[in-house]
């Protein structure tokens, strides 16, 4: 008998590291900043309440096995299907 992990939907997100987005759950919205929260982690980040919005964190997608460099700015995560986000 064989088992097959069971992947998630997701999507990608191209963000900017301190971009500000509006993020909608369970009928709130809420102001979100995306930011890097490990060597290779990133989150978003309530800015009402400074607490990451997502238990897990998202990773960069061409960075998975190498070390980011420190003027890169830009990059490409994969996130949840049920992550609602919108730019500001």
């Amino acid at each position: 008998m064989s088992y097959r992990k069971i992947i998630p939907p997701t999507k990608p997100l191209t963000a900017t590291l301190g971009e500000e987005f509006t993020f909608q759950s369970f009928g709130k919205c809420r102001r979100v900043k995306f930011i890097k929260t490990t060597r290779k982690g990133f989150n978003l980040l309530d800015v009402d309440t400074n607490k990451c919005v997502c238990r897990k964190h998202f990773y960069a997608r061409k960075y998975s096995h190498k070390n980011i460099p420190h003027n890169v700015k830009k990059f490409t995560v994969i996130i949840p299907n049920w992550v609602l986000l919108e730019k500001i």
